[in-house]
């Protein structure tokens, strides 16, 4: 992109990463710390409440009710197959494997390998300015470090937006790339 003497800008590029579920390296000292600090805070909390209380007040029923501890969720795998949902929704893409190095290519031309064979996969219908002007002139792309199997290389995918968020406006106002970004990162298998 650096040395061509096309058009390129405007354009977006999303990065997320994908990880697996969080491992917890706090001490068991530490926890008790910390827990006790947010039982005190809870107390102090509770008893400012308490003396604000209106006993006045018939609407509100007394005692009574135990409230029921909320159930933690946990850790919840939102990503899943990256490549299964690029597929089903018909986005051209570009996989790599990356581990640190850049392999064969230095680092600094990794992703620009990967923008140049994301480029050659696309059509007239996923880029219409191709014709006369350099990808990703006024477009939108996404890459996606999958680091949830920390024993081997992260795959890196390299992808066009939907076509809902794909194209830049030629009047976008600043807001458009935020608006872009909370429309899809990843979308799902439907």
């Amino acid at each position: 992109l650096v040395k061509s003497s096309d058009t390129v800008c405007p354009f977006q590029v999303d990065l997320c990463i994908a990880t697996g579920e969080p491992v917890s390296t706090e001490t068991k000292q530490g926890a008790d710390q910390i827990l006790g600090f947010l039982k005190k805070q809870k107390q102090q909390q509770q008893a400012q409440n308490d003396e604000d209380d209106d006993d006045d007040d018939p609407d509100i029923p007394s005692g009574g009710g135990e409230k029921k501890e909320e159930e933690a969720i946990g850790y919840v795998e939102m990503v899943q197959d990256i490549a299964a949902k690029l597929n089903a929704n018909k986005l051209p893409f570009v996989k790599s494997k990356f581990n640190g190095s850049g392999g064969e290519l230095p680092k600094t031309r990794f992703y620009g390998e990967m923008l140049k064979n994301l480029s050659g996969k696309l059509g007239k219908n996923e880029y219409p300015l191709k014709g006369s002007f350099q990808y990703p002139h006024r477009a939108r792309f996404l890459m996606m470090v999958d680091r949830r199997d920390k024993e081997t290389e992260d795959d890196v995918f390299m992808y066009t937006a939907p076509a809902n968020c794909r194209d830049i406006p030629s009047n976008y106002v600043p807001e458009w790339f935020i608006s872009a970004s909370k429309a899809t990162l990843l979308p799902d298998l439907e």
